[in-house]
């Protein structure tokens, strides 16, 4: 009777670790390389169009890795969060801000979440023939994204933005709020 609910937690808590471990790895990959395509994951927008702190830096390293010369295109996702315009929107006005031609910008609008973002980015590069695409996100975030991408056949290189740093409470509750999100989604499919 006892050995089901301690088969149960030991279960939890070996998966609970593996997804710790590889988020917290996968928070310090810096995989810069060149690549068809820099994705740019959405977040918060704040007041009057303007980007959130979290999309600020998103945008700011999405650039730093275009003046490197890394990819000349970029894949926008994001929809209406808080209130419009849709965060993609706000990237793209920063970008074309920015001198980044119009031609060079693919965005999406319609996304609520990240799976939905990575969904409308894996039809972005396969419409445009790219196989290699520069992930900008939060350190955190990369390891779930990577994992929403598995089987795509798209070669991900995963860049986190640092702009924004995350002190340790921060850091913990972001962990464990993307662990509790990989788990919903492994076993719930949600």
């Amino acid at each position: 009777m006892l050995a089901c609910p301690l088969l149960i937690t030991g279960t939890l808590a070996l998966i609970w670790n593996h997804y710790e471990n590889a988020i917290a790895k996968a928070a310090l990959l810096d995989e810069r390389a060149d690549a068809d395509a820099i994705v740019i994951f959405g977040a918060a927008t704040a007041d009057r169009g303007q980007p959130g702190t979290i999309l600020r830096s998103r945008i700011n390293h999405a650039l730093t890795l275009y003046r490197e010369g890394r990819a000349g295109n970029f894949i926008l996702t994001g929809g209406i969060g808080w209130g419009p315009p849709a965060e993609s929107v706000v990237m793209k006005r920063i970008l074309s801000e920015n001198g980044i031609s119009d031609t060079k910008i693919f965005f999406e609008t319609q996304s609520n979440t990240t799976r939905e973002q990575v969904e409308f980015a894996v039809n972005i590069a396969r419409e445009n023939a790219w196989t290699r695409l520069l992930i900008v996100s939060d350190p955190y975030h990369l390891y779930r994204i990577s994992r929403y991408f598995a089987g795509t056949g798209l070669t991900l290189l995963l860049t986190p933005s640092t702009e924004v740093q995350f002190n340790d409470e921060e850091s913990g509750e972001y962990i464990r709020a993307e662990i509790l999100k990989l788990i919903a989604w492994n076993f719930f499919g949600v």
